[in-house]
């Protein structure tokens, strides 16, 4: 809708009246997907979301522990791991409805978004608000070789027509470290993720004097 010939009164107006329609059209018909992706990008003080891989990876994991968001977003293992494709036609949705801004390959709640989204906090729990803001605030750290890494040895069911599972292969010891080093796993999890016992991952760390005994 073109408004630029209206006088500045008058377009504000327009457009919050717009803004208020998007709201009551979305609120009406809210979808599970939808509202844990607005719930992501609301969590952590607004911080962006760094991409697709990473707003679909942090749904995936909500999902986990949402039936109902499970059964919505259907995961299927993808090229990337974990994909669903409704849940990236309901960002594309939020991002036309101007919902959501997508810059470069970011997306955050713009401040239509925001007023959304602080109606959908309402009906949630302190728990479950708790878990999206994990969730998001350990993702969103993650490089995307750590992502994939980290989604691929955690549900192996998700490797199965994978494009770069193979070429993680000979550097998951290094990626696994690295996040250690970076405080983002225990050493069971960096064990696991770089595929060696938790004796031989001990030992390594020991050597490279980042091993933290207090974690035994």
């Amino acid at each position: 809708m073109r408004v630029s010939y209206l006088n500045p009164k008058s377009r504000l107006l327009l457009m919050a009246l717009i803004n208020m329609d998007i709201k009551k059209q979305l609120l009406e018909d809210l979808s599970e997907v939808k509202k844990n992706l607005l719930l992501l990008l609301s969590a952590n003080s607004y911080t962006p979301i760094n991409g697709k891989l990473w707003y679909q990876k942090e749904l995936f994991l909500l999902a986990k522990n949402n039936k109902e968001l499970e059964q919505e977003a259907d995961f299927e293992a993808y090229f990337l791991g974990p994909y669903s494709e409704l849940a990236e036609a309901e960002m594309d949705e939020l991002v036309q409805l101007g919902v959501v801004n997508k810059v470069g390959s970011s997306y955050a709640l713009t401040e239509v978004g925001k007023d959304i989204a602080h109606s959908v906090l309402k009906d949630v729990s302190k728990s479950e608000l708790e878990l999206i803001e994990d969730v998001k605030d350990f993702l969103n750290s993650l490089t995307k070789d750590q992502l994939l890494l980290f989604v691929y040895v955690s549900y192996p069911e998700m490797i199965e027509d994978s494009i770069e599972f193979e070429q993680l292969i000979p550097k998951r010891k290094e990626i696994a470290i690295l996040m250690y080093r970076q405080g983002k796993i225990s050493v069971g999890k960096t064990a696991e993720l770089a595929g060696v016992s938790v004796s031989d991952i001990i030992e390594e760390l020991k050597k490279r004097k980042i091993y933290k005994i207090d974690e035994v």
